[in-house]
């Protein structure tokens, strides 16, 4: 099966192309200035955790 099969008279952007590695569900469009794909795990931040916090307060 093919499944990233593009038609070759279809013209895209840049920016719009879908990212060729990994699936579509990795990938994020953020449209800041002229947009473009990211991939989600990039737009993680680390978050410190206190030992005395509850985990009904994280939630």
């Amino acid at each position: 099966m093919l499944f990233n099969v593009r038609p070759k008279d279809l013209k895209f952007p840049r920016g719009l192309m879908i990212p060729k590695r990994g699936l579509i569900y990795d990938h994020v469009y953020l449209r800041r200035q002229y947009g473009s794909w990211h991939h989600w795990s990039s737009l993680l931040t680390n978050v410190d955790i206190d030992e005395k916090t509850k985990v009904t307060n994280q939630i």
